[in-house]
Protein backbone atom coordinates (compact mmCIF):
# COMPACT_ATOMS: atom_id res chain seq x y z
CA UNK A 1 0.00 0.00 0.00
CA UNK A 2 1.57 3.54 -1.35
CA UNK A 3 0.10 6.81 0.86
CA UNK A 4 0.65 10.28 -0.17
CA UNK A 5 0.57 11.81 3.35
CA UNK A 6 0.65 15.83 3.56
CA UNK A 7 3.14 16.71 6.08
CA UNK A 8 2.88 20.97 6.02
CA UNK A 9 0.38 20.72 8.69
CA UNK A 10 2.50 18.57 10.44
CA UNK A 11 5.10 21.26 10.32
CA UNK A 12 3.44 24.39 10.37
CA UNK A 13 2.52 22.87 14.15
CA UNK A 14 5.73 21.51 14.72
CA UNK A 15 7.85 18.25 16.37
CA UNK A 16 6.11 19.48 19.68
CA UNK A 17 2.68 18.72 19.01
CA UNK A 18 1.58 15.48 20.49
CA UNK A 19 -0.43 14.72 16.99
CA UNK A 20 2.48 15.78 14.91
CA UNK A 21 4.40 13.21 17.10
CA UNK A 22 1.25 10.64 17.25
CA UNK A 23 0.69 10.67 13.58
CA UNK A 24 4.16 10.02 12.61
CA UNK A 25 4.60 7.01 15.54
CA UNK A 26 1.51 5.63 13.40
CA UNK A 27 3.40 6.17 10.02
CA UNK A 28 6.71 4.34 11.32
CA UNK A 29 4.42 1.56 13.10
CA UNK A 30 2.30 1.02 9.74
CA UNK A 31 5.74 1.13 7.75
CA UNK A 32 7.39 -1.62 9.75
CA UNK A 33 4.24 -3.75 10.86
CA UNK A 34 2.56 -3.22 7.76
CA UNK A 35 4.23 -3.10 4.63
CA UNK A 36 2.96 0.57 3.97
CA UNK A 37 5.25 2.44 1.75
CA UNK A 38 5.17 6.77 2.41
CA UNK A 39 5.30 9.43 -0.06
CA UNK A 40 5.71 12.35 2.55
CA UNK A 41 4.38 15.18 1.19
CA UNK A 42 6.38 18.87 2.46
CA UNK A 43 6.70 22.76 1.84
CA UNK A 44 10.19 24.03 1.50
CA UNK A 45 10.38 24.50 5.64
CA UNK A 46 11.55 20.70 5.65
CA UNK A 47 14.62 19.78 7.11
CA UNK A 48 15.56 16.23 7.15
CA UNK A 49 15.69 15.49 10.64
CA UNK A 50 11.50 16.94 10.60
CA UNK A 51 10.42 13.85 8.69
CA UNK A 52 11.22 9.92 9.85
CA UNK A 53 13.43 8.45 7.12
CA UNK A 54 11.18 5.21 6.56
CA UNK A 55 12.34 1.79 4.38
CA UNK A 56 11.02 2.09 0.93
CA UNK A 57 9.76 5.96 1.56
CA UNK A 58 10.85 9.19 0.47
CA UNK A 59 10.13 12.40 0.66
CA UNK A 60 8.62 15.02 -2.13
CA UNK A 61 9.34 18.68 -1.27
CA UNK A 62 7.56 21.53 -3.21
CA UNK A 63 6.91 25.36 -2.91
CA UNK A 64 3.83 26.35 -0.82
CA UNK A 65 2.62 29.90 -1.34
CA UNK A 66 1.60 31.83 1.65
CA UNK A 67 -1.91 32.93 2.75
CA UNK A 68 -5.21 31.22 2.10
CA UNK A 69 -4.88 31.54 -1.84
CA UNK A 70 -1.69 29.10 -0.86
CA UNK A 71 -3.01 26.38 0.68
CA UNK A 72 -6.21 26.13 -1.79
CA UNK A 73 -3.35 26.12 -4.39
CA UNK A 74 -1.87 23.15 -2.54
CA UNK A 75 -5.06 21.04 -1.50
CA UNK A 76 -6.71 21.82 -4.70
CA UNK A 77 -4.08 21.26 -7.62
CA UNK A 78 -0.82 20.23 -6.06
CA UNK A 79 -2.36 17.00 -4.02
CA UNK A 80 -4.22 15.67 -6.44
CA UNK A 81 -1.87 16.15 -9.11
CA UNK A 82 0.52 14.63 -7.18
CA UNK A 83 -1.08 11.54 -6.33
CA UNK A 84 -2.51 10.94 -9.37
CA UNK A 85 1.10 11.06 -10.98
CA UNK A 86 2.35 8.45 -8.18
CA UNK A 87 -0.78 6.44 -8.33
CA UNK A 88 -1.06 6.30 -4.47
CA UNK A 89 -3.43 4.17 -2.68
CA UNK A 90 -4.61 6.52 -0.56
CA UNK A 91 -4.42 9.97 0.04
CA UNK A 92 -3.90 11.10 3.93
CA UNK A 93 -4.41 14.84 4.78
CA UNK A 94 -3.38 15.78 8.19
CA UNK A 95 -5.38 19.51 8.44
CA UNK A 96 -8.47 17.86 8.29
CA UNK A 97 -9.13 19.81 4.83
CA UNK A 98 -9.96 17.32 1.96
CA UNK A 99 -8.54 18.18 -1.30
CA UNK A 100 -10.25 18.65 -4.71
CA UNK A 101 -11.91 16.40 -6.90
CA UNK A 102 -12.80 15.95 -10.17
CA UNK A 103 -15.70 13.34 -10.48
CA UNK A 104 -15.29 10.74 -12.56
CA UNK A 105 -13.78 12.54 -15.63
CA UNK A 106 -10.63 13.24 -13.41
CA UNK A 107 -10.01 10.20 -11.60
CA UNK A 108 -6.73 8.24 -12.29
CA UNK A 109 -6.52 4.85 -14.45
CA UNK A 110 -4.80 1.74 -13.29
CA UNK A 111 -2.49 -0.29 -15.74
CA UNK A 112 -5.46 -2.04 -17.52
CA UNK A 113 -6.84 1.54 -18.40
CA UNK A 114 -9.68 1.23 -16.00
CA UNK A 115 -11.00 4.13 -13.83
CA UNK A 116 -9.61 3.62 -10.58
CA UNK A 117 -10.58 6.71 -7.79
CA UNK A 118 -8.13 7.42 -4.74
CA UNK A 119 -9.59 7.63 -1.29
CA UNK A 120 -8.93 10.55 0.64
CA UNK A 121 -8.12 9.80 4.69
CA UNK A 122 -8.25 13.09 7.13
CA UNK A 123 -6.97 13.49 10.09
CA UNK A 124 -8.62 16.21 12.45
CA UNK A 125 -7.32 18.94 14.97
CA UNK A 126 -7.10 18.04 18.69
CA UNK A 127 -10.78 19.37 19.19
CA UNK A 128 -12.49 19.06 16.09
CA UNK A 129 -14.94 22.16 16.86
CA UNK A 130 -12.09 24.84 17.18
CA UNK A 131 -13.04 27.85 19.16
CA UNK A 132 -11.79 30.15 16.69
CA UNK A 133 -11.62 30.50 13.23
CA UNK A 134 -9.36 32.46 12.48
CA UNK A 135 -6.09 31.92 9.97
CA UNK A 136 -5.73 28.18 8.34
CA UNK A 137 -8.79 27.37 10.93
CA UNK A 138 -11.26 29.58 8.62
CA UNK A 139 -10.37 27.19 5.73
CA UNK A 140 -10.82 24.39 8.21
CA UNK A 141 -14.29 25.69 9.16
CA UNK A 142 -15.22 27.03 5.66
CA UNK A 143 -14.84 23.49 3.96
CA UNK A 144 -15.83 21.62 6.82
CA UNK A 145 -18.99 20.09 5.32
CA UNK A 146 -17.73 19.19 2.30
CA UNK A 147 -14.23 17.76 3.34
CA UNK A 148 -16.38 15.58 5.59
CA UNK A 149 -18.58 14.20 2.44
CA UNK A 150 -15.43 14.06 0.71
CA UNK A 151 -13.19 12.04 2.57
CA UNK A 152 -13.51 7.72 2.55
CA UNK A 153 -12.46 7.93 6.50
CA UNK A 154 -11.88 10.18 9.11
CA UNK A 155 -9.65 9.89 12.05
CA UNK A 156 -10.88 11.87 15.24
CA UNK A 157 -9.57 11.95 18.89
CA UNK A 158 -12.79 11.15 20.83
CA UNK A 159 -16.35 10.67 20.52
CA UNK A 160 -17.46 13.79 21.50
CA UNK A 161 -15.95 14.87 18.64
CA UNK A 162 -17.19 12.57 16.04
CA UNK A 163 -20.76 13.35 17.66
CA UNK A 164 -19.80 16.60 16.60
CA UNK A 165 -18.72 16.17 13.20
CA UNK A 166 -21.29 13.71 12.40
CA UNK A 167 -23.87 16.35 12.97
CA UNK A 168 -22.26 18.74 10.27
CA UNK A 169 -23.50 16.58 7.09
CA UNK A 170 -27.10 15.38 7.26
CA UNK A 171 -26.87 11.55 6.64
CA UNK A 172 -23.60 11.26 6.63
CA UNK A 173 -22.51 7.39 6.97
CA UNK A 174 -21.02 6.95 10.58
CA UNK A 175 -18.55 3.84 9.33
CA UNK A 176 -16.66 6.63 8.02
CA UNK A 177 -15.47 7.96 11.27
CA UNK A 178 -12.42 5.95 13.50
CA UNK A 179 -11.88 7.42 16.81
CA UNK A 180 -7.94 7.03 17.49
CA UNK A 181 -6.89 7.49 21.23
CA UNK A 182 -3.47 8.30 22.41
CA UNK A 183 -1.42 6.39 24.35
CA UNK A 184 1.28 6.99 27.33
CA UNK A 185 4.98 6.97 26.94
CA UNK A 186 6.59 3.36 26.91
CA UNK A 187 9.60 5.42 29.32
CA UNK A 188 6.83 6.55 31.52
CA UNK A 189 6.87 4.34 35.32
CA UNK A 190 6.12 4.98 38.87
CA UNK A 191 9.51 6.62 40.47
CA UNK A 192 11.30 5.10 43.43
CA UNK A 193 10.88 7.42 46.80
CA UNK A 194 14.83 7.96 46.15
CA UNK A 195 14.19 9.24 42.49
CA UNK A 196 11.41 11.22 43.70
CA UNK A 197 13.63 12.67 46.31
CA UNK A 198 16.36 14.03 44.07
CA UNK A 199 14.02 15.52 41.72
CA UNK A 200 12.45 17.74 44.87
CA UNK A 201 15.95 18.36 45.55
CA UNK A 202 16.93 20.40 41.94
CA UNK A 203 13.26 21.95 41.56
CA UNK A 204 12.10 22.65 45.02
CA UNK A 205 14.94 21.94 47.60
CA UNK A 206 12.91 18.79 48.94
CA UNK A 207 9.79 20.05 49.32
CA UNK A 208 6.41 18.84 47.29
CA UNK A 209 4.71 20.58 44.84
CA UNK A 210 2.09 20.29 42.43
CA UNK A 211 2.64 20.60 38.91
CA UNK A 212 0.65 22.37 36.08
CA UNK A 213 0.69 23.11 32.64
CA UNK A 214 -0.03 26.87 32.18
CA UNK A 215 1.30 26.32 28.08
CA UNK A 216 -2.23 27.39 26.47
CA UNK A 217 -2.90 29.65 29.49
CA UNK A 218 -3.36 33.64 29.13
CA UNK A 219 -2.27 36.04 32.01
CA UNK A 220 -5.63 36.26 33.34
CA UNK A 221 -5.74 32.46 33.58
CA UNK A 222 -2.64 32.02 35.46
CA UNK A 223 -3.83 34.83 38.16
CA UNK A 224 -6.72 32.81 38.62
CA UNK A 225 -5.01 29.93 39.33
CA UNK A 226 -2.07 31.83 41.77
CA UNK A 227 -5.68 33.08 43.70
CA UNK A 228 -6.21 28.78 43.65
CA UNK A 229 -3.13 28.49 45.01
CA UNK A 230 -3.24 31.28 47.61
CA UNK A 231 -6.51 29.77 49.04
CA UNK A 232 -4.79 26.51 49.45
CA UNK A 233 -2.13 27.98 51.43
CA UNK A 234 -3.92 30.11 54.23
CA UNK A 235 -6.13 26.95 54.90
CA UNK A 236 -3.35 24.43 54.68
CA UNK A 237 -0.53 25.97 56.19
CA UNK A 238 2.18 23.82 54.02
CA UNK A 239 5.16 24.27 52.90
CA UNK A 240 3.59 22.43 49.40
CA UNK A 241 5.45 24.04 46.14
CA UNK A 242 3.86 24.93 42.76
CA UNK A 243 5.62 24.47 39.37
CA UNK A 244 4.41 26.15 36.33
CA UNK A 245 5.49 24.42 33.35
CA UNK A 246 5.14 27.03 30.75
CA UNK A 247 7.24 29.92 29.81
CA UNK A 248 8.37 32.75 32.24
CA UNK A 249 6.73 35.91 31.77
CA UNK A 250 8.37 38.64 30.38
CA UNK A 251 10.24 41.17 33.29
CA UNK A 252 7.57 43.68 31.59
CA UNK A 253 4.15 41.95 31.68
CA UNK A 254 1.79 42.63 34.20
CA UNK A 255 2.09 39.30 35.59
CA UNK A 256 5.82 39.52 36.22
CA UNK A 257 4.47 42.62 38.35
CA UNK A 258 1.93 40.92 40.31
CA UNK A 259 4.54 38.17 40.93
CA UNK A 260 6.95 40.32 42.75
CA UNK A 261 4.33 41.21 45.12
CA UNK A 262 2.66 37.56 45.59
CA UNK A 263 2.68 36.27 48.80
CA UNK A 264 3.67 33.08 48.12
CA UNK A 265 6.04 33.69 45.21
CA UNK A 266 8.90 32.04 47.05
CA UNK A 267 6.97 29.02 46.68
CA UNK A 268 6.62 29.04 42.84
CA UNK A 269 8.61 27.94 40.09
CA UNK A 270 8.83 27.91 36.73
CA UNK A 271 9.94 24.90 34.32
CA UNK A 272 9.93 24.53 30.81
CA UNK A 273 7.16 22.29 29.28
CA UNK A 274 9.99 19.17 28.13
CA UNK A 275 10.68 19.36 31.10
CA UNK A 276 7.27 18.65 33.29
CA UNK A 277 7.05 15.41 30.26
CA UNK A 278 9.67 13.57 31.29
CA UNK A 279 10.74 13.49 35.00
CA UNK A 280 8.76 16.38 37.07
CA UNK A 281 5.63 14.34 36.80
CA UNK A 282 6.44 11.33 38.32
CA UNK A 283 7.88 13.38 41.43
CA UNK A 284 4.47 15.36 41.63
CA UNK A 285 2.00 15.30 44.72
CA UNK A 286 -0.52 15.95 41.20
CA UNK A 287 -0.98 16.93 38.18
CA UNK A 288 -2.82 20.10 37.42
CA UNK A 289 -4.79 20.82 33.80
CA UNK A 290 -7.00 23.53 34.50
CA UNK A 291 -6.91 25.33 31.07
CA UNK A 292 -7.85 24.03 28.03
CA UNK A 293 -4.63 23.32 25.15
CA UNK A 294 -4.52 21.79 22.29
CA UNK A 295 -3.74 18.02 23.38
CA UNK A 296 -4.58 14.56 22.98
CA UNK A 297 -4.28 14.10 26.28
CA UNK A 298 -1.03 12.08 26.74
CA UNK A 299 0.19 14.19 29.98
CA UNK A 300 -2.46 13.08 31.83
CA UNK A 301 -2.28 9.58 30.23
CA UNK A 302 1.29 9.34 31.60
CA UNK A 303 0.69 11.17 34.94
CA UNK A 304 -1.73 8.09 35.70
CA UNK A 305 1.07 5.68 34.34
CA UNK A 306 3.21 7.19 37.02
CA UNK A 307 0.79 6.65 39.72
CA UNK A 308 0.25 10.47 39.86
CA UNK A 309 -3.23 12.23 40.90
CA UNK A 310 -4.90 14.42 38.08
CA UNK A 311 -7.26 17.41 38.95
CA UNK A 312 -8.59 19.37 35.41
CA UNK A 313 -10.59 22.20 34.48
CA UNK A 314 -14.70 21.67 33.22
CA UNK A 315 -14.36 22.68 29.96
CA UNK A 316 -10.81 20.92 29.30
CA UNK A 317 -11.16 17.91 26.25
CA UNK A 318 -10.00 15.65 28.59
CA UNK A 319 -13.35 15.50 30.32
CA UNK A 320 -15.18 13.19 27.64
CA UNK A 321 -13.01 10.38 28.65
CA UNK A 322 -10.93 11.14 31.62
CA UNK A 323 -14.06 9.30 33.92
CA UNK A 324 -13.67 8.90 37.34
CA UNK A 325 -9.62 9.23 37.09
CA UNK A 326 -9.55 13.02 37.64
CA UNK A 327 -11.06 15.59 39.95
CA UNK A 328 -12.69 18.26 37.90
CA UNK A 329 -12.44 22.30 39.37
CA UNK A 330 -15.01 24.37 37.86
CA UNK A 331 -13.66 27.11 35.07
CA UNK A 332 -12.90 30.30 36.07
CA UNK A 333 -13.63 29.28 40.42
CA UNK A 334 -10.36 29.70 42.30
CA UNK A 335 -12.51 28.25 45.46
CA UNK A 336 -12.98 24.94 42.87
CA UNK A 337 -9.76 24.64 41.94
CA UNK A 338 -8.31 25.20 45.41
CA UNK A 339 -10.92 22.55 47.36
CA UNK A 340 -9.54 19.86 45.22
CA UNK A 341 -6.09 20.58 46.38
CA UNK A 342 -6.69 21.04 49.32
CA UNK A 343 -8.91 17.48 49.14
CA UNK A 344 -6.03 15.90 47.47
CA UNK A 345 -3.63 16.87 50.61
CA UNK A 346 -5.22 15.92 53.50
CA UNK A 347 -7.25 12.79 51.74
CA UNK A 348 -4.68 9.94 51.94
CA UNK A 349 -7.76 7.68 50.71
CA UNK A 350 -9.08 10.25 47.87
CA UNK A 351 -5.17 10.29 46.99
CA UNK A 352 -4.83 6.37 46.59
CA UNK A 353 -8.25 6.04 44.40
CA UNK A 354 -7.65 8.50 42.08
CA UNK A 355 -4.16 7.03 41.27
CA UNK A 356 -6.15 3.42 41.36
CA UNK A 357 -8.86 4.39 38.60
CA UNK A 358 -6.16 6.12 37.19
CA UNK A 359 -3.55 3.01 36.44
CA UNK A 360 -7.20 1.07 35.82
CA UNK A 361 -7.92 3.55 33.09
CA UNK A 362 -4.79 3.60 31.58
CA UNK A 363 -4.62 0.15 30.95
CA UNK A 364 -7.23 0.22 28.42
CA UNK A 365 -4.62 2.53 26.35
CA UNK A 366 -2.34 0.53 24.01
CA UNK A 367 -0.56 1.53 21.05
CA UNK A 368 -0.62 -1.83 19.32
CA UNK A 369 -4.36 -1.62 19.43
CA UNK A 370 -4.53 1.63 18.54
CA UNK A 371 -2.27 0.96 15.38
CA UNK A 372 -4.35 -2.33 14.77
CA UNK A 373 -7.36 0.13 14.30
CA UNK A 374 -5.57 2.63 11.99
CA UNK A 375 -4.01 0.19 9.91
CA UNK A 376 -7.87 -1.63 9.68
CA UNK A 377 -9.67 1.07 9.05
CA UNK A 378 -7.29 1.57 5.67
CA UNK A 379 -8.05 -1.94 4.62
CA UNK A 380 -11.51 -1.03 4.17
CA UNK A 381 -13.35 -0.56 1.30
CA UNK A 382 -14.64 2.95 0.88
CA UNK A 383 -18.59 3.18 1.78
CA UNK A 384 -21.41 3.90 -0.58
CA UNK A 385 -21.91 7.59 0.45
CA UNK A 386 -17.52 8.39 -0.74
CA UNK A 387 -17.88 10.98 -2.98
CA UNK A 388 -13.97 12.18 -3.12
CA UNK A 389 -12.62 10.72 -6.31
CA UNK A 390 -9.61 12.35 -7.16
Amino acid sequence: MLILLDCRPLLAEGLDSERTRFIFSAAAALSRDKAVKWLFLADQSYQPHLIPELAGSSVLVHRAFPGRMGWRIWYDRLIPRLARKHKVDWIMLTGGIAAATRGGSGAARNDSGSTRTIPQCLWMPEKANPVEGKGYLSLYTGRLRESLSRAALLFCFSAADKSWLEGQVEGIDPAKFEVVSAWPSEVVAPLSSAEKEVIKQQYTAGKEYFLVDVAASDEEGITQLLKSFSLFKKRQLSNLQLILAGRKPSPESELSHRLETYKYRQDIHWCEPEDAENRLTGAAYALLFPFERKTLGIPVLNAWKAEVPVIIGKGSGFRDWAGEGVLVAEKGDPASLAGHLMAVYKDEELRKDLIGKGCSRVAVYSAQETLAEIAAALSREPGSQYRGSI
